[in-house]
Formats: structure tokens, C-alpha cells, sequence
């Protein structure tokens, strides 16, 4: 998948990856900064006018 069809939001701002290459595959990696309890989003641009949230997850708090 082209890298340029994918954003990475962080708490609802969206973040620039530092993707590896211009296409990613299954198991490749990027990389963005977010403090614990974060809510993050991978989104995938399929057209101008829709997007499919691939993953969402929140990182772990620490105590």
C-alpha cells in the first residue's frame, strides 16, 4: 500500500509517520510520537471522499 494513502492521527491531530519507504507492507513499521494515554488512529485514504479507519488503539497510561 502506498504510504501516501495513509494517516496516522494522534488524540485527533494527525501526525507524520516516518515510514520506511513509499509502500508498506504487513509487518513494516512507522514511527510518531505520542504521550501515555494517547488515543491513536491509522487511517487509510481509499479517495478523496472516503476513509476506513484501519486500527485504533490507547496507549498505556503510566503511574
Amino acid at each position: 500500500m502506498p504510504t501516501a494513502d495513509l494517516r496516522v492521527t494522534v488524540d485527533g491531530i494527525e501526525r507524520r509517520p516516518a515510514w520506511g519507504a513509499a509502500r508498506i507492507a504487513e509487518g513494516d513499521a512507522g514511527t510518531v510520537r505520542a504521550d501515555p494515554g494517547s488515543r491513536v488512529s491509522l487511517l487509510w485514504d481509499r479517495s478523496r471522499v472516503d476513509t476506513v479507519v484501519l486500527a485504533r488503539w490507547t496507549l498505556p497510561a503510566t503511574g
